[in-house]
């Protein structure tokens, strides 16, 4: 009887994939080498091969809890979280949501999980051979995984600490040491000598970038081919007399009457750096064509001359406006869905605001540090809470003189689930606003990811 009823659940679980092809025959399982041999044996459901969860977890030295009223198997590895429901398909690992093929099931009493999706949230290499029905499992120290750039723009003092302390966790380094002065011309504001030294000694990437914030003086530049020639020439007298590998041009302002002129001066840049420096750009984030104040930068035209973009997905809640998040993560994944068309992802870094803000209840916000956001709500002995649609912190207190106050800043969480972003999406890395001002433990997440 025993064997009539699992048969039955069998045939049960078969029918609830209408589409799927179960191939005849075994699955040989090898983790790290070794053969895994569970109670039910693994099978092919829609092209995937869904185990037991122990055959699979604990090998990777992964926990898991199983909540019966829910359905939800929550699965823990170091600071890692991903949670699948019976079911369904779909599943989030650290805060993100990802589409399954094939759903978690339970059969026999046995819960069973897509192998190559729960490996590869673990940072685990799959392999599948279909002429001897077997899959391969590597997970260790020296398991193969996408290197993800991690550049750091180096604003002032403070940075040197990052660079010290952090060194072997960072890329490359962006000097924000430029800009363009009111005669249109190229001026070094600081050489940051130390930071750029231990860059060298350390083999990391060093660029200089150029910034300019002031709409009419890019307005006259983006009309005066002279001028744009006298810009391109100064930037290749710092790029030759202090040794930079290239450029990060920051000109924020272009109005959607000067796209194409932009795109031309980049594009007359790139050629004169020629295969010598290399060419990044900082833009603005952007979710939708309705946001036209962003139509003076055509992504896709400028993504096929540079060689990097670093989309500078933070301020959506800036200081001139209402309070919220810097960068919720909602908000950033309509970012990436809408840049992502146009910008090659191995082209792509995400720009991570690793900051908050400050809102008095009437008046302009200003940005605050995450550590002092944190001894500020210490002080005041006030919880902070999370907002729950943003996946950012947040609290509220009255300063000395009675005025209420709004603070929204990020967190290890909420850094966590951009870094699961890029992950998901196969973006080339993230730059990181700004170094000097990182939580260390922001910077184990940052490793971690």
């Amino acid at each position: 009887m025993k064997k009539r009823i699992m048969l039955v659940l069998l045939i049960l679980f078969v029918l609830s994939f209408p589409s799927s092809v179960l191939a005849a025959g075994p699955i040989d399982l090898y983790i790290n080498g070794q053969e895994i041999k569970p109670d039910v044996a693994p099978m092919i459901v829609q092209g995937r091969v869904i185990l037991p969860a122990r055959a699979i977890l604990e090998p990777l030295g992964a926990t898991f809890t199983w909540d019966s009223k829910s359905r939800t198997v929550t699965i823990y590895k170091g600071t890692n979280k991903v949670i699948l429901i019976i079911g369904r398909k779909d599943a989030i690992v650290n805060g993100i949501k990802y589409s399954l093929d094939v759903p978690a099931t339970i059969i026999n009493g046995r819960t069973l999980l897509p192998l190559r999706f729960v490996a590869e949230s673990f940072d685990s290499y799959v392999e599948w051979n279909s002429k001897n029905r077997s899959v391969q499992v590597i997970h260790n120290e020296n398991t193969a995984r996408r290197k993800v750039v991690v550049t750091g723009y180096y604003y002032d003092w403070r940075s040197l600490g990052d660079i010290e302390n952090y060194m072997h966790k960072i890329t490359d380094t962006i000097h924000f040491s430029y800009e363009l002065d009111s005669q249109m011309r190229v001026k070094e504001k600081n050489f940051f000598e130390q930071g750029y030294q231990l860059a060298r000694k350390n083999q990391m990437g060093v660029e200089m970038l150029v910034s300019s914030f002031d709409k009419a003086l890019l307005k006259s530049l983006m009309e005066d081919k002279n001028a744009q020639k006298t810009v391109i020439d100064d930037i290749l007298i710092f790029l030759e007399s202090r040794d930079f590998d290239g450029v990060n041009m920051d000109l924020e302002g272009i109005d959607q009457h000067h796209g194409s002129h932009y795109v031309s001066f980049i594009k007359a840049l790139k050629e004169r750096l020629g295969s010598r420096y290399t060419l990044s750009l900082s833009l603005p984030a952007r979710t939708s064509d309705r946001e036209w104040w962003y139509n003076g930068y055509d992504y896709r035209s400028l993504a096929q001359i540079a060689d990097r973009i670093m989309i500078m997905a933070y301020d959506q809640h800036h200081n001139g406006g209402e309070p919220g998040p810097v960068a919720g993560n909602d908000w950033v994944e309509k970012v990436i869905n809408y840049l992502l068309p146009q910008i090659p992802k191995e082209k792509f870094q995400l720009g991570l605001g690793i900051y908050g803000r400050d809102w008095p209840e009437t008046g302009m916000g200003k940005a605050i540090f995450i550590q002092d956001a944190r001894n500020l709500a210490a002080s005041k002995g006030i919880t902070i809470q999370k907002d729950e649609a943003s996946g950012v912190s947040k609290f509220t207190y009255t300063d000395d003189n009675g005025v209420k106050h709004q603070v929204w800043f990020e967190d290890r969480d909420s850094v966590q689930a951009k870094l699961e972003l890029v992950k998901k999406y196969k973006l080339s890395g993230v730059a990181l606003w700004r170094l000097g001002v990182i939580p260390p433990d922001i910077w184990e997440i940052i490793n971690k990811g």
